[in-house]
């Protein structure tokens, strides 16, 4: 399963989670929400195959398709607008 790395998670109160970010699953998020909490996502550098991984912990919005993933460590913002894998 692939989804697309929209942005990092912002905040209000100039709070930015940079290890966290929104992931775009598609419109059938909603419906399959159960089985993605807790998967894993990777992301690929594309230079030097270094991987990014982290966690879906929760929805994001109600009917939007888009879920917030926790990274273990920050993934750099060129990878903003790229495929990810759900594992």
């Amino acid at each position: 399963m692939e989804g697309v790395l929209l942005s990092m998670r912002r905040g209000g109160g100039g709070r930015q989670y940079l290890k966290q970010a929104i992931v775009k699953v598609g419109d059938d998020a909603v419906k399959i929400f159960n089985r993605l909490v807790g998967r894993k996502v990777v992301w690929i550098h594309p230079k030097t195959r270094e991987k990014f991984i982290g966690k879906i912990v929760r929805l994001h919005g109600r009917n939007s398709g888009c879920v917030i993933v926790h990274f273990r460590k920050q993934p750099p913002f060129q990878s903003l607008g790229t495929k990810v894998q759900i594992v």
